[in-house]
């Protein structure tokens, strides 16, 4: 992230935009991408020479990007926090700006998610295969874009923040990082409950608040919404006071 100076014309204390973090997260994270995506393609392929194709290879795989979120997450929490302090942010500057790198981030690996399904379609149409997809989606055609992109933005939002949330509290000390990975969890799976349809120890609280156990994309979309809203709240509780480690000899 760049420094707590503000750029020309800026309002005072106003934080500027992160493009070093941007672009050099969202650069990685498509190089990461392709070769995902090539990997995917080349175990498709693989699977093919042996039996048939009879759904979506990428739907399965995709299960694997919140894994990369949650990590970026925990590094974001646990190594820049510090790293941006020493060098003269204060703590609500480095949230801030963490917040406007989370949105463009999490969006970006949402749109790759969405981008993988549009290269698998030509190699399942020149092939003959059919692209069908799990149930317990919001989705259920490789075709609904939109709602591919809603998920993905949802889900690796959720892991990204809630790996934030760990790093940082892993940075103020091991009963931190405890409770945070214990509240991360529940989260998570709460989560899961709006998006799919299977089942979960809370099911019963879903199927009372919805009215069934169907999924409804709009009040999926809305719950996680809300989910995420309090992992930014704990996590800006864990930042705003957290003691900075001196590592000096």
């Amino acid at each position: 992230m760049t420094g707590h100076s503000a750029a020309a014309g800026q309002s005072p204390g106003a934080p500027s935009f992160p493009w070093p973090l941007v672009k050099g997260h969202v650069s990685f994270a498509l190089l990461v991408w392709a070769g995902f995506v090539a990997f995917v393609l080349v175990v498709i392929l693989a699977v093919a020479a042996v039996r048939g194709i009879e759904v979506s290879g990428w739907d399965r795989a995709t299960e694997a990007v919140r894994f990369y979120a949650v990590f970026i997450g925990i590094h974001l929490g646990y190594s820049q926090l510090p790293l941006h302090i020493t060098h003269g942010q204060t703590r609500r500057e480095f949230a801030m700006q963490a917040a406007m790198f989370a949105g463009v981030f999490v969006t970006a690996l949402a749109a790759m998610v969405a981008a993988g399904f549009v290269l698998e379609r030509g190699l399942y149409e020149v092939a003959g295969w059919p692209q069908d997809v799990s149930d317990g989606r919001l989705y259920t055609s490789p075709s609904e874009l939109h709602w591919i992109f809603v998920q993905g933005w949802l889900v690796q939002g959720l892991w990204f923040v809630g790996g934030a949330l760990i790093g940082a509290a892993w940075y103020r000390g091991a009963w931190s990082a405890g409770i945070a990975l214990t509240a991360a969890i529940i989260v998570a799976i709460v989560s899961q409950m709006f998006i799919t349809s299977d089942w979960t120890p809370f099911m019963n609280i879903y199927e009372q608040a919805a009215g069934s156990a169907d999924i409804q994309p709009a009040l999926a979309t809305l719950y996680n919404l809300v989910l995420i809203g309090g992992l930014l709240a704990a996590c800006w509780y864990v930042i705003r006071d957290i003691p900075i480690q001196n590592k000096a000899a």
